[in-house]
């Protein structure tokens, strides 16, 4: 895999971003002790900055389609996961995998704003029961089925949760919630949480296996 990045710069520096409205920026800071890091961690005049999270240098990979053999298309508000390539119009015969990035819920749970996580869940919930009916609708005019994955990025839990607190607690009352409703098919999960889901058929995985365990998903005959 071929990396790069400007001359005399590195991604390898600590980000500036403080995670909050109205603090004072961080002061980047060399991951290594190279000239490159070094340089590009440097303070500068207070006016000439950027806001750094997540610092990297961009790599070369090799194309979704020839990876994964689908033509993908994707929505997503944030350029950490839309990407810097230009944006280019829509095929007229339709593609194979679609991408829908939802960042309301991530914000709120980064302010701890519980009530706000909780009815942008709602609302997540509503969008992909109209998602599922408007493709149930095209499939009455259309070949093929389409098959709708959800994922999630990361851990907030509610009540917010502390470094180091016991959580033995929260996973006793899953558990007895858990035995108390009837999954579909496959596995036993029935409910979409963590603990629950840790115990599905799929198991533990890294998120580089994702899209072969997708693949694999769309090839069975349900």
């Amino acid at each position: 895999m071929k990396s790069e990045s400007g001359p005399k710069l590195s991604g390898n520096i600590s980000g500036t971003d403080p995670l909050k409205d109205n603090r004072l920026l961080l002061k980047a800071q060399p991951l290594d002790n190279t000239e490159e890091a070094k340089h590009t961690a440097k303070e500068k005049n207070i006016a000439n900055i950027v806001l750094l999270r997540g610092c990297g240098i961009r790599i070369e990979v090799p194309a979704f389609k020839k990876n994964h053999g689908l033509r993908p298309c994707m929505v997503a508000p944030t350029k950490i996961i839309a990407g810097l390539d230009e944006h280019k119009p829509g095929v007229s015969d339709g593609y194979d995998f679609g991408f829908l990035h939802i960042k309301v819920i991530d914000d709120a749970c980064h302010d701890k704003a519980s009530v706000f996580k909780v009815k942008g869940l709602e609302a997540v919930d509503k969008a992909i029961g109209q998602l599922a009916r408007l493709l149930w609708e095209a499939e009455s005019t259309v070949s093929g089925e389409s098959i709708v994955l959800q994922t999630s990025l990361d851990s907030f839990p509610l009540p917010t949760v502390e470094a180091g607190d016991d959580l033995s607690a929260y996973v006793a009352a899953e558990e007895e919630i858990s035995q108390t409703g009837q999954a579909f098919s496959g596995d036993s999960v029935w409910r979409l949480n963590e603990i629950v889901a840790a115990r599905g058929c799929l198991g533990r995985f890294p998120g580089s296996e994702m899209m072969g365990i997708i693949k694999k998903f769309i090839q069975l005959e349900l």
